[in-house]
């Protein structure tokens, strides 16, 4: 039977079906049933990402399934050269919801890093994954996005106002403390 039919079937069900006022009271409302949701074809989404992103990876970056599970995953980015980062192997664990790709995936960094547009939990604060998210947008869209971050932080749309305000009045020292952070808590020998 089609879903859309079966929904229908349900409704009809649920609406024919009347308990007896004491037992009504008893249980409370009777909750609506939720539509069905083809959450397999949003599964073989993430999945065709996932061996698009194997076959063809992005240049500094790498992707991984934990444990067998197809909506988490944790990806490695290399700090991308010329930039405090250089060097760095930073750390996300990526969440895919039941929503994806309607909302975007939760993307934080497990790695320590000295950014303005990371807090110090690891989110990112980066419109490709807000405001600007779109059902078409791609994960390897969000791996670009974030390694463009690094390379070109954006201190007006920041978490943090002291690290923003360093970027603004002394770049310099903000990338002395970004080398620093990266060398400390993003060096391969570091990471667990």
């Amino acid at each position: 039977m089609p879903p859309r039919e079966k929904v229908r079937e349900i409704d009809c069900a649920v609406s024919e079906f009347e308990l007896e006022p004491e037992l009504e009271a008893d249980l409370g409302p009777i909750p609506v049933p939720r539509p069905i949701i083809d959450i397999a074809k949003y599964t073989r989404r993430i999945i065709r990402e996932f061996i698009a992103i194997t076959r063809n990876p992005l240049v500094g970056c790498h992707a991984d399934i934990v444990r067998g599970d197809i909506r988490h995953w944790v990806a490695t980015i290399l700090g991308p050269s010329d930039t405090p980062y250089a060097g760095g192997q930073f750390h996300l664990d990526i969440r895919f919801s039941e929503e994806y790709p309607f909302l975007p995936p939760r993307v934080i960094f497990t790695t320590k890093i000295y950014h303005c547009n990371v807090d110090e939990f690891g989110s990112i604060t980066l419109e490709i994954l807000g405001e600007h998210w779109s059902p078409v947008t791609r994960i390897e869209h969000v791996f670009v996005a974030i390694q463009l971050l690094l390379e070109n932080p954006k201190p007006y749309r920041s978490f943090d106002s002291i690290i923003s305000t360093m970027l603004i009045i002394n770049p310099e020292e903000h990338d002395r403390l970004a080398r620093e952070w990266t060398a400390l808590y993003a060096q391969p020998a570091n990471i667990i």
